[in-house]
């Protein structure tokens, strides 16, 4: 996009300074976002994907979330510097979102100063950290109504719901994809009794619905640059109504392994167990109190599970011709599939070794 453009849409919000400069900012699979320097501080734009989200929802729930977040620091008195929150627009003081000539949807937030995320933990106090600082996160939100919050992206943790699609996607596959895909279509089959725990918990609804952020990714927290503190859970377009099994089991999906979810090398991709001992610790430093015996018995089946169903959206948009996550090249989304299923693999092996309270 052009400067000039994206540097006139910046203005459209309330920011007391003009833009300078805007540059892209961040690797998100949906949303685009970029970075706005002004000479008295720095914004995020993001570009919302109106095709997943519905922008009324994703609106309400943005505005309670920050809300109730910005809520607990002042009854606590702590500092909200580190907190995501949004900023109206120029001449609708009570709008977030900006929808322009294109029918685009825009909005704007703060920009944190001295932060870093990760694509990789590099270590177990990047770990510990970042899982205290979900652990908090669903803390913040506990005593929340669960049904005050609206569903942006629908079924987007229902595995029955992702599996209809990965076979409709089978049947629509451009063949040529369909034979490339044999063994990880094999695999899913081979390994789909691995939904069953938690998908006939939530079915019975033996498992509560929390507020959880639903995309508990490492980097998805940022880090004080000097110090490797995390500072804030970012990202909040899918917090919804959920499990906290959801957000556990993407933890340890993406802070265990030691590369990045579209490494090519399937021989570098493992669990780490001491990594998971380090986020489990951290996390629930925070939230431990709040899990009842089902979820702490279900952790680490967390983590297969959560595996197991990305690993199979990624295949799903593969054979649907890659058009839900960004692609940088035809065998994108395949890559990410195989990641994930040797992900799941390691963990299958190592399970046994893993000690979770």
């Amino acid at each position: 996009m052009e400067q000039n453009y994206l540097k006139n849409v910046a203005t459209q919000f309330a920011i007391e300074s003009q833009p300078f400069n805007v540059e892209l900012h961040g690797n998100g699979h949906i949303n685009k976002t970029f970075k706005v320097d002004t000479i008295k501080e720095s914004f995020l734009l993001q570009q919302i994907n109106s095709e997943i989200f519905d922008i009324e929802k994703l609106d309400h729930n943005s505005r309670l979330v920050t809300w109730h977040i910005f809520e607990y620091r002042k009854e606590y008195e702590q500092s909200i510097d580190n907190d995501i929150w949004f900023i109206p627009l120029r001449d609708k003081e009570d709008h977030l979102f900006l929808k322009d000539s294109q029918n685009a949807y825009w909005r704007m937030m703060n920009f944190i100063p001295n932060s870093h995320a990760y694509e990789v933990v590099p270590d177990e106090n990047v770990a510990y950290e970042g899982g205290r600082k979900f652990g908090e996160f669903i803390k913040i939100l506990t005593g929340e109504d669960v049904f005050d919050y609206q569903f942006p992206v629908e079924n987007f943790h229902d595995i029955e719901q992702r599996l209809r699609q990965f076979q409709q996607a089978i049947h629509r596959a451009d063949q040529q994809r369909k034979k490339t895909a044999e063994p990880e279509i094999r695999f899913v089959s081979d390994h789909i009794d691995i939904k069953d725990p938690i998908a006939k918990l939530l079915r019975r609804k033996q498992i509560p619905l929390s507020v959880v952020h639903n995309d508990a990714k490492i980097n998805n927290v940022l880090f004080n640059k000097h110090n490797n503190k995390a500072l804030s859970v970012i990202d909040l377009d899918t917090v919804m109504p959920g499990s906290i099994l959801f957000d556990f089991g993407d933890m340890i999906r993406t802070f265990s392994s030691p590369v990045k979810e579209d490494e090519t090398d399937t021989s570098e991709i493992h669990m780490r167990k001491d990594i998971v001992k380090a986020l489990t610790e951290g996390f629930m430093s925070e939230a431990g109190p709040l899990l009842t015996l089902k979820e702490r018995q279900l952790l680490l089946i967390s983590g297969k599970f959560m595996t197991f169903m990305i690993g199979v959206r990624f295949l799903t948009d593969y054979l649907n011709g890659d058009v839900y996550y960004k692609t940088n090249h035809p065998d994108h989304n395949l890559i990410r599939c195989r990641n994930q299923f040797k992900l799941l693999q390691s963990i299958i092996e190592q399970e046994d070794d893993v000690k979770i309270p």
